[in-house]
């Protein structure tokens, strides 16, 4: 695969996931999850796609409690993309209050 292919590889996939985290099934999930990947996408890496793929492959109730805080993040997701996303949250809810 040469380098055009890769970058066209990327962005579709960027794509991909910025339609999944706006689609997720629930209304929160896609305030959270989808405002944070449409605000970071753009610069996002190869492996830090890998690593919101692997995140976004949890339940929408068990997200939207980590993120907001309700529920501790678990030991496996106990990572700076996690951390990241859960600031998102908090920022987007006090702009909101």
């Amino acid at each position: 695969m040469d380098q055009k292919e890769a970058m066209e590889d990327l962005e579709i996939r960027k794509r991909r996931l910025l339609y999944q985290a706006n689609h997720r099934g629930s209304y929160e999930a896609d305030l959270l999850i989808g405002r944070f990947v449409k605000h970071h996408i753009s610069d996002m890496s190869e492996e830090e796609l890998t690593i919101l793929e692997h995140i976004m492959s949890f339940e929408d109730a068990d997200l939207t409690l980590w993120l907001t805080g309700f529920k501790a993040i678990p030991t496996e997701l106990n990572i700076p993309m996690m951390h990241h996303m859960c600031q998102f949250a908090k920022d987007i809810h006090s702009k909101t209050e």
